[in-house]
C-alpha cells in the first residue's frame, strides 16, 4: 500500500516537475525573445544616435561653411570698397595739386551718361507699351473666338543683373555715373624710353585699365598698378629724376610721395610706410633715389599733361 502511494506521489511530482520545466523553458524563451528585442532596440538607438551625431556634425560643418562664405563675401566687398576709395583719394589729391583737372569733363560725361540712361529707359518704356498693346489685341481676339486667354507678356531679362548687396550697388552706381568710355578716354599712350621699376624684383599684382569684376559684374577702371617685390627689398626708388610736390601721410593711402618730372609727367607712389626726412616738398631727387619703403605692396601711378598713362609703358619689369 505504501509503495502504491509513493508511486502515485512520484507520478504527480513528475508531472509537476515536467510542468515546471516546461514553464521554465517557456519563460526562458520569452526572456530570450525579449532580450533579442532589447538588443534590436539598443542597436536601433545606437544607429539613431550615430545618425543624430552625423547630422549635428553636418549642421556644424554647414554653419562653419556659411560663416566662412559670409566672411569671404565681406572681405571681397571690403576689397572692392578699398580699391574704389583709393582711386578717389588719389584722384582728389591730383586734382588739388592741379596735376589732373578734369572736373569740367567729368561733369560733361556725367550729363551725357544721364542722357544715355534716360534714352535707354524711354526705349524700354516704348517696348513695354508695344508689348502691352499686342497683348490687349491677342486677348480681345481670344475672347471673340471663345479661346483661352493668352498669358500676359513678361519683362525681358536684364542684360546684366544689378548687384544685390547695397554696398556693392553704391560702388556700381558711382562707377557708372560717368559711363564706361569716359575713363578710357582719359588715358594717353606713352612712347618715350622705358626706365627701371620703383622696386627691385618688382612683379605685377594688379594691372592698369579695365577690369570686369567676376562676382558682381562691375566694370572698374584701374588708373594705377600694384607692384610686389620678389627680392624682399622694401626700398622704393624714383623712376625718373624730379621734384617732390607731395610727401605726407594720408587717411586712405598711408604715406604718399608724388614727383614732378620733365615733359609734364608725374609719378605717384602710395602705401609707403616710411618716407625719409630728405624727401620733402620742393626737394629734388635723382633717378634711383630712395624715396620711401613699403610693407608689402606699392601702388604706382603715372600721369602726363592731364592724362593717365599705363605705368608699364614707362617702367620695365624684369
Amino acid at each position: 500500500m505504501a509503495s502504491e502511494i509513493l508511486e502515485g506521489l512520484g507520478v504527480v511530482m513528475n508531472d509537476e516537475l515536467k510542468g515546471l520545466i516546461k514553464d521554465y523553458e517557456n519563460n526562458q524563451n520569452f526572456i530570450n525573445e525579449q532580450n533579442k528585442k532589447i538588443k534590436s532596440i539598443q542597436a536601433s538607438m545606437a544607429g539613431y544616435d550615430k545618425k543624430k551625431t552625423d547630422l549635428n556634425a553636418k549642421q556644424t560643418t554647414q554653419k562653419e561653411k556659411l560663416a566662412q562664405m559670409k566672411k569671404d563675401k565681406e572681405d571681397y566687398i571690403a576689397r572692392l570698397e578699398k580699391i574704389n576709395d583709393e582711386q578717389d583719394a588719389i584722384s582728389k589729391t591730383l586734382q588739388e595739386l592741379k596735376i589732373i583737372d578734369d572736373a569740367e569733363e567729368k561733369a560733361k560725361a556725367q550729363k551725357e551718361e544721364a542722357a544715355r540712361q534716360a534714352k535707354l529707359e524711354a526705349q524700354k518704356q516704348k517696348e513695354r507699351q508695344a508689348r502691352e498693346k499686342e497683348y490687349a489685341k491677342a486677348k480681345a481676339a481670344a475672347k471673340k473666338a471663345g479661346k483661352p486667354e493668352p498669358a500676359p507678356p513678361s519683362e525681358p531679362e536684364p542684360e546684366v543683373s544689378e548687384p544685390a548687396d547695397e554696398r556693392v550697388s553704391k560702388i556700381n552706381q558711382k562707377v557708372k555715373q560717368y559711363g564706361s568710355s569716359y575713363q578710357s578716354s582719359r588715358v594717353k599712350k606713352y612712347s618715350g624710353a622705358k626706365t627701371a621699376a620703383p622696386l627691385n624684383g618688382a612683379y605685377l599684382k594688379r594691372k592698369f585699365g579695365n577690369y570686369n569684376d567676376p562676382v558682381y559684374n562691375i566694370k572698374l577702371f584701374n588708373e594705377n598698378i600694384v607692384l610686389g617685390s620678389n627680392s624682399g627689398d622694401t626700398q622704393v626708388k624714383a623712376v625718373l629724376p624730379g621734384k617732390v610736390v607731395f610727401a605726407k601721410e594720408t587717411a586712405v593711402l598711408d604715406k604718399v610721395v608724388i614727383l614732378e618730372h620733365s615733359g609734364g609727367i608725374h609719378t605717384i607712389y602710395a602705401h609707403l610706410n616710411q618716407i625719409p626726412p630728405t624727401v620733402r616738398v620742393g626737394s629734388n631727387v635723382k633717378k634711383g633715389y630712395i624715396i620711401g619703403r613699403i610693407g608689402s605692396d606699392l601702388t604706382f601711378e603715372v600721369t602726363q599733361q592731364n592724362y593717365h598713362i599705363n605705368p608699364l609703358d614707362l617702367i620695365s619689369l624684369r
